[in-house]
């Protein structure tokens, strides 16, 4: 008998019209949760977490063999309702294959694993992925997500986004490349890459949304359509080829056209069919993506003015992060009105981090240690094992709207925890 779950226990039976064909007994769960040890920032503890993050990860894999998305991930872990959800969300599991990539490289993490499991596990992923890109819709752009909605037919409709792909291309396809060797990552990021070369010629915002089913695209590109450069800049970075800088500097230029205010921060959206900005919601991953966008820009180009409107935008943040570290999901509303953001915080802990790292600004380095610290003394060691290295958060958007006020913990924000944890080990003295 294989399951889904390895935290099972209990009797199986097989009945057919004849009455009982078979029966096999599971006598008990073979995970068990234990609590993450050790206090701050210290390096021991920060060894259990990222070991315990990338578990996390490894269990959220989708291993039904018949499902059309076979390989990825379960971008969710509902703890209320004690199931994973939303295997059909391929672009955001970026930052949980890098994640388990950065994890195989420490000695004492990789060790808790089976030998190669974390790039054999990250490379599953990204295969999924690569497999997606082969379609008749955008030929060489992944899938998107199989979004959902009650006003859809059906509850889903089939979405290809230029900016989500390029946001897989830049955690998972560039960092599988460099890991594996496998040039079948690399060329797909240069096919992509051709794809939003001409997207950016065809319109002035590059839309966010292509619906497969009225083969038409969306009205209105929102500011978390910023992290696109993510993948540009690290296909620059392994090419060097100076057209993918330029296309990095045209796809932001773009986006602050339409969407950057005077004072830093993004508006939430630009409606092409209106010519019309749609006012900021000050939500802190969606901002946090538009950060993301601008410190890309910077690794790719730093000549530019980028680090100084990613300062700009930054400091609203800076300023709005709760003492105990974490921030509100929309950041300047109170977290009883709104609920906390998990994944949000983990996200800019290691925006924080790059900040700082570009330019040498000790605060954004207080500010990421001050939400690490907060991920770090949240992230789930209870009573449920599937949940257990996961980092639950509870908002009205819990699980992308599909379960508000929920307890859910999330793929990517499980991702940017551990990508974070990683960061600060590289400064935790041995």
């Amino acid at each position: 008998v294989r399951l889904l779950s390895e935290d099972w226990s209990g009797t199986l039976v097989l009945v057919g019209p004849s009455g009982e064909i078979a029966r096999a007994v599971v006598p008990e769960a073979r995970l068990t949760a234990r609590p993450i040890p050790g206090q701050g920032l210290e390096r021991s503890r920060l060894i259990e977490s990222l070991a315990a993050s990338a578990a996390h990860i490894v269990r959220s894999q989708n291993r039904y063999r018949h499902s059309p998305v076979s390989g990825g991930l379960y971008l969710f872990y509902d703890l209320d309702a004690k199931v994973y959800r939303s295997p059909h969300w391929i672009w955001g599991w970026g930052p949980a294959v890098k994640m388990l990539l950065e994890a195989a490289k420490i000695p004492e993490v990789a060790s808790r694993f089976q030998p190669g499991e974390l790039v054999r596990v990250a490379d599953e992923i990204g295969r999924m992925s690569l497999r997606s890109a082969d379609n008749e819709v955008l030929p060489g752009m992944p899938l998107s997500r199989w979004d959902r909605g009650n006003d859809m037919e059906y509850g889903h409709l089939e979405a290809y986004s230029p900016a989500d792909t390029g946001f897989l291309m830049g955690w998972a396809w560039i960092p599988l490349y460099e890991a594996t060797g496998d040039r079948a990552y690399l060329e797909a990021s240069k096919k992509l890459a051709g794809v939003l070369e001409r997207l950016t010629r065809e319109f002035s915002l590059m839309p966010q949304n292509y619906w497969a089913a009225s083969r038409s695209w969306g009205d209105v590109t929102i500011d978390e359509s910023g992290f696109g450069t993510e993948g540009i800049a690290e296909l620059y970075r392994v090419t060097r080829e100076e057209h993918y800088r330029e296309l990095g500097r045209v796809y932001m230029r773009q986006h602050l056209a339409a969407m950057e205010r005077p004072d830093g921060l993004w508006d939430r959206g630009w409606s092409r069919t209106r010519g019309q900005r749609l006012p900021s919601a000050k939500m802190t991953r969606g901002l946090g993506w538009a950060m993301e966008g601008l410190l890309a820009c910077q690794r790719m180009d730093p000549e530019g003015d980028w680090l100084a409107r990613a300062i700009r935008l930054g400091d609203h943040l800076l300023a709005a992060q709760h003492p105990g570290g974490h921030f509100s999901f929309n950041f300047d509303r109170p977290t009883e009105e709104v609920g906390f953001t998990a994944k949000g915080t983990a996200l800019w802990s290691l925006l924080f981090s790059g900040a700082y790292g570009a330019s040498g600004e000790q605060r954004y380095l207080e500010g990421s240690r001050r939400a690490l610290r907060w991920c770090l003394d949240n992230q789930y060691a209870g009573p449920d094992p599937e949940a257990h290295g996961g980092l639950p958060g509870v908002s009205p958007h819990s699980a992308a709207g599909y379960r508000p006020f929920s307890r859910v913990s999330c793929a990517y924000g499980a991702g940017f925890f551990g990508l974070a944890v990683a960061e600060e080990l590289k400064r935790a003295p041995r």
